[in-house]
């Protein structure tokens, strides 16, 4: 999430369905039917997923995924 905004207490929101994820476990923290309107109806097909989380780590200013899980 190029454009996720990261808040407070951990989580990152999607900037454009506004659903709000935990930065660590990746377990959904709020979870918004977007876009208005319709998204009680997408909320029915798309149900509420947990994000993967891939352990990470800074070297010498470069960020490392390990995404051999």
């Amino acid at each position: 999430m190029k454009k996720g905004k990261i808040t407070d207490d951990g989580a990152i929101v999607c900037p454009w369905h506004r659903s709000a994820f935990d930065l660590c476990s990746g377990e959904v923290k709020t979870w918004t039917p977007w876009p208005p309107g319709v998204g009680k109806v997408f909320s029915m097909v798309s149900k509420e997923k947990v994000l993967p989380v891939f352990p990470t780590r800074v070297d010498e200013g470069s960020i490392w995924v390990d995404l051999d899980q």
